[in-house]
Formats: C-alpha cells, structure tokens, sequence
C-alpha cells in the first residue's frame, strides 16, 4: 500500500556509498533529505567498512549494479532533484547515457 503522504514530497535521490557508523554516505544523505521535508530514495555505489576514526576498506558495486538500482526507481517516481556523492570508479558515471533517456 502506497503511503499518499510521499506523493506530496519531493523525491530526492541520493547516489552513494554507505557509510555504516552513520556519519557520512546515504544514512547523512536521508536524515538531510527528510530534516527539509523531503522523500530520499537511495542507490548504493560502495559498502564501506569503518567507523568514526578511519576508513578501512571497501566493496564497490559494479555500474551495471548501479544503473539497476537506478532505472525502477526512475521509471516509477519523478524524483525532483539527485545528490551524487562516493563514485568508485569512472564506469560508475561514464554512461549516462544508459541510465537515462
């Protein structure tokens, strides 16, 4: 069942990593999309490993991973802005062309 109330937000869409302590990536992503009253969807472009004192690795989705998590959340929400943050890798963004038409 559709909640009528995310039809009246914004659909912000954010593409990153995650950030598992919360500190940065798309948990940061979504609680600043809805402090300003908006819808977040979300595609993961890594899965960090770290906390707040450091960065200790991380797994990178492909950018066909990427595009698949992208393409059904376009094709059914109109999303009214995107924030794009980690991108591992120049195949991660090189085919735009792919992901929208």
């Amino acid at each position: 069942m559709t909640d009528h109330r995310d039809c009246e937000q914004p659909a912000v869409l954010t593409i990153a990593g995650f950030d598992p302590s919360g500190g940065a990536g798309i948990i940061a992503d979504v609680k600043t999309f809805q402090a300003f009253g908006c819808r977040p969807l979300a595609a993961v472009t890594s899965l960090t490993f770290q906390n707040s004192q450091g960065v200790f690795g991380a797994i990178h989705q492909s950018a066909e991973s990427l595009r698949s998590q992208v393409l059904p959340i376009i094709e059914e929400i109109p999303i009214a802005a995107v924030k794009i943050g980690m991108l591992p890798t120049r195949s991660s963004w090189q085919s735009p062309d792919s992901c929208v038409k």
